[in-house]
């Protein structure tokens, strides 16, 4: 390969490496939390368009780049007279266990304080006491993707989703070009292992119709993963293409070769919120088929820049639950690692330059 690799992960948490020194059980250690907090996208958020019955309004919203997480902004609605009502809102964030987030789709929530705004100074007056008075109104809002939500309004919800360029656009996102993966495994079944690796990949958007299957072949002792991981209507569709000696997908979809005199793909898609899944598909008597072993394919949040993936590990039967895995992907020009601005590499027919690069002669 082109860039540095520091072991090779393997499905559903497992690492192959060295094992390191047995740590005791825990429900999560240190070690095993995630790296990678799930992209959120700020903004404006509109109504689902020809979704929800109701009106509450539209939000725009952002967060401190801090440990404080305060969630700050504005929701905005019209009056019975037509005119536009502005209201100031604030609040915390509060991010889900990954756990939670598998059971209830809900990234991350804050409860919201709206204020009524008065008295503030026109455009050619002086400056005046504003004021900022509390509304007793009951405001929640909850990320369910990195640009969708549900804003909550005194018991009555509104499904809602990021506006790229404000009302009433609402532009997908591409995830067409290449990509930066960096990808971390661990795990703690009969013996702690750690494994890390760095990979081109190439994401091709795909745009003709596809239709897909399961096949339920659990891993002994598991029981096959209990959710739905295809496509959902709509979804959009992209093929992953690995630029690399070595491919990170198939240990992070299951260390299974594809069957004999078979064609593998693999695919991933986003939701409306951009969220979705990352898939191995095999190409049998014609048909697109996604074998479920019983662990979960790996998660997707993507914004146009940043993708997130995760899989949760299911441990044997009777086993404790130590594991993860998990990978961050970063938006790269195609010319960024293509050799052009490399150092020349190290080798028998090259003298030890000072300025050789050792990574340039490739690894595996």
């Amino acid at each position: 390969m082109n860039v540095r690799v520091f072991s090779l992960i393997v499905a559903a948490g497992l690492a192959l490496g060295v094992p390191l020194a047995a740590v005791a059980a825990d429900p999560m250690p240190e070690w095993q939390k995630y790296s990678w907090d799930i992209p959120l996208e700020f903004g404006e958020y509109i109504a689902v368009p020809g979704g929800d019955s109701v009106n509450l309004g539209a939000l725009a919203i952002g967060v401190t780049p801090d440990s404080r997480n305060t969630l700050g902004g504005a929701i905005y609605h019209y009056g019975a007279d037509g005119k536009m009502i502005v209201q100031g809102i604030n609040g915390t964030l509060t991010r889900r266990s990954d756990r939670t987030l598998l059971a209830d789709g809900i990234i991350a929530r804050g409860p919201l304080t709206s204020y009524d705004l008065g008295n503030g100074p026109c455009r050619t007056c002086p400056p005046g006491n504003a004021t900022a008075t509390p509304t007793s109104e009951n405001i929640t809002w909850e990320w369910t993707g990195p640009r969708a939500g549900t804003l909550t309004l005194n018991g009555v919800t509104q499904k809602m989703v990021h506006a790229f360029s404000g009302p009433p656009l609402v532009a997908p996102v591409d995830l067409s070009g290449e990509w930066l993966m960096v990808v971390r495994g661990d795990s703690d079944l009969g013996g702690r292992f750690h494994g890390e690796s760095v990979f081109r990949v190439k994401l091709h958007k795909v745009t003709e119709s596809r239709s897909y299957r399961v096949v339920k072949n659990p891993y002994p002792g598991h029981q096959p993963w209990p959710f739905d991981q295809l496509p959902t209507p709509g979804a959009r569709l992209y093929d992953v293409l690995c630029l690399e000696a070595q491919c990170p997908f198939v240990p992070l979809t299951f260390p299974t070769s594809p069957p004999s005199g078979t064609t593998r793909e693999y695919s991933l898609w986003l939701n409306d919120g951009s969220s979705g899944r990352l898939l191995a598909v095999d190409l049998l008597n014609g048909q697109r088929t996604v074998t479920n072993f019983g662990f979960e394919y790996p998660r997707i949040y993507a914004t146009a820049q940043y993708v997130v993936g995760r899989a949760d590990l299911r441990p044997v039967a009777g086993l404790p639950d130590q594991g993860l895995t998990e990978f961050s992907m970063q938006r790269i020009a195609p010319q960024t690692l293509d050799g052009s601005f490399r150092n020349p590499p190290c080798g028998p027919e090259q003298p030890p330059y000072p300025l050789c690069n050792p990574w340039n002669g490739g690894m595996n």
